[in-house]
C-alpha cells in the first residue's frame, strides 16, 4: 500500500527526510498529517493508493480499512478500477485484453483507472475524509500520474 499525495500543500514542509515517507506539517500549530494529506478547511482528507499485483488481497484490505474508518466516525469510500473497467468495457476480457501489446485494451484500462481516480477526488472535495484508490498501481508510470493527478 502507497500513499499517494502532496509534496507542497500550502504551510507544508517535508519532514522525515526524504521524498517518500515523512509527514506534512499543515497550516496549523502543533498538527502533522502523513503524506497523502491535503488541508480542505482546517480538515485533513486522504487518498490512499493500492499497489500490488492482481488477487493478492487489495481488494479485500481495501474493505477492511473502509469498515475500520468508517467505524472510527470517518467518511471513507472505496473505489475499484476493476468494477468500473467490467462495467464500462462491452463483452468478455480474456487473457488478451490484459496484454501489454494491446494497445486499444492498455489505453481503455488507463482511461478507466483515471476516471476511478477522478471519483475518489470528488468524493473528498464533497467532503470525504479518505478515498482508496483499489487499483494494481503496480507500475511506476502509473503511480506517477496518480500523483501528478492529485
Amino acid at each position: 500500500m502507497e500513499e499517494i499525495g502532496a509534496k507542497g500543500d500550502e504551510g507544508g514542509a517535508a519532514e522525515g527526510g526524504g521524498k517518500k515517507g515523512g509527514a506534512l506539517k499543515s497550516g496549523k500549530k502543533g498538527v502533522v498529517l502523513p503524506w497523502g494529506s491535503k488541508q480542505r478547511n482546517g480538515a485533513a482528507c486522504l487518498l490512499i493508493a493500492m499497489v500490488g499485483l492482481p488477487a493478492r488481497g487489495k481488494s479485500y484490505l481495501s474493505h477492511k480499512l473502509t469498515a475500520f474508518l468508517q467505524f472510527r466516525g470517518l467518511c471513507v469510500e472505496s473505489f475499484n478500477a476493476g468494477k468500473r473497467r467490467r462495467a464500462a468495457v462491452d463483452g468478455e476480457q480474456d487473457a488478451s485484453f490484459f496484454s501489454a501489446a494491446n494497445s486499444a485494451a492498455l489505453a481503455s484500462r488507463e482511461r478507466v483507472a483515471m476516471e476511478t481516480l477522478d471519483a475518489a477526488c470528488a468524493f473528498l472535495r464533497s467532503g470525504g475524509d479518505a478515498a482508496i484508490l483499489d487499483a494494481t498501481n503496480t507500475t511506476r508510470d502509473r503511480r506517477d500520474r496518480v500523483e501528478a493527478r492529485v
